[in-house]
């Protein structure tokens, strides 16, 4: 039993993250794409547990490849979305050159993986859960996953070192090290795999991957989605944050030392997070900072929520 709390932890923290950012009411292309990925995500982490269950059993039933091959193909798309989430931050240049690119050759590899034999031929229990049968060109899946993942650590380290704004040279300074802890697991399993070890990935990865959620969650956070302390009403942090909220929005006069960047970015912020925490209503939303339900209107439309 004990093999299922890595999976179990990892699901429940991404089911988590998944309701905080759907009722989060941010729109941008960036928050869409990770929406997007944790949908993936908690689907991987219900193929992780199903997996676990099976490979117990001495016969797997007959579905077991396609759910491996399904389980595949949401990591094709977890490092599509995660390079397009960093083209997006670190370098918006080469996400308008080759965004579509990327989605084209997850697409590509998705048909190859389901409609074909070439990368899994079919599913095995390894004793406590179920592993792959390589087909003959397996080795495109870890090439794959390499590239991918490499160039998307690339990309943040260019976009860390040619930007000159603060708030998104630290987004990208985040999202690096997010991309590292999900590129660690993978390498690992990787490498055992080609030393010949039986390694089922849904042991190693879920840790990785929930730590990359985490970290990307507050890269991209508009809203402190991870930080629970705020989310807990009556408690000091939750009066102090929310203390914040109007005085920034009732009291800034415009000759505090913010610069103009910034106080766009933290109103935005305090916005997207009093939306949320009133479940969209912006009556009680305006009521939370201290301002008019006909403001919220504006500045909803000035920052595009």
């Amino acid at each position: 039993m004990l093999i299922y709390i890595p999976v179990v932890t990892a699901l429940a923290i991404k089911l988590f993250l998944l309701y905080q950012y759907r009722t989060s009411w941010i729109t941008s292309a960036v928050s869409k794409t990770f929406l997007g990925l944790l949908v993936l995500q908690t689907i991987a982490s219900v193929i992780e547990i199903a997996s676990l269950y099976y490979g117990s059993s001495p016969t797997l039933p007959f579905f077991s490849a396609l759910l491996l091959k399904i389980y595949y193909v949401t990591l094709f798309w977890l490092l599509a979305f995660l390079l397009q989430i960093s083209m997006l931050i670190a370098y918006q240049e080469l996400n308008r050159k080759g965004g579509i690119a990327v989605y084209v050759i997850a697409t590509m590899m998705t048909a190859v993986m389901l409609f074909t034999d070439w990368l899994v031929v079919d599913a095995r229990s390894i004793g406590y859960t179920v592993t792959r049968v390589p087909g003959d060109f397996y080795s495109i899946v870890p090439i794959y996953g390499l590239a991918l993942s490499l160039f998307a650590i690339g990309v943040c380290i260019y976009g860390y070192r040619i930007l000159e704004n603060q708030f998104e040279r630290l987004r990208c300074m985040y999202l690096l090290i997010s991309v590292c802890s999900l590129t660690a697991p993978i390498l690992v399993s990787l490498m055992l795999m080609s030393l010949g070890y039986e390694v089922n990935a849904a042991v190693i990865l879920p840790i990785g991957i929930t730590l990359f959620l985490i970290t990307l969650s507050y890269a991209l956070g508009n809203d402190r989605l991870y930080d629970i302390r705020m989310w807990i009403p009556f408690t000091q942090a939750f009066r102090l944050d929310m203390a914040r909220h109007k005085e920034f929005f009732v009291h800034y006069d415009g000759s505090e030392m913010l610069a103009k960047e910034r106080r766009t970015l933290h109103e935005k912020r305090y916005l997207i997070r009093a939306l949320s925490m009133a479940n969209g209503n912006q009556k009680k939303a305006a009521e939370r900072l201290g301002i008019s339900e006909s403001a919220i209107s504006v500045k909803k439309k000035q920052h595009g929520i």
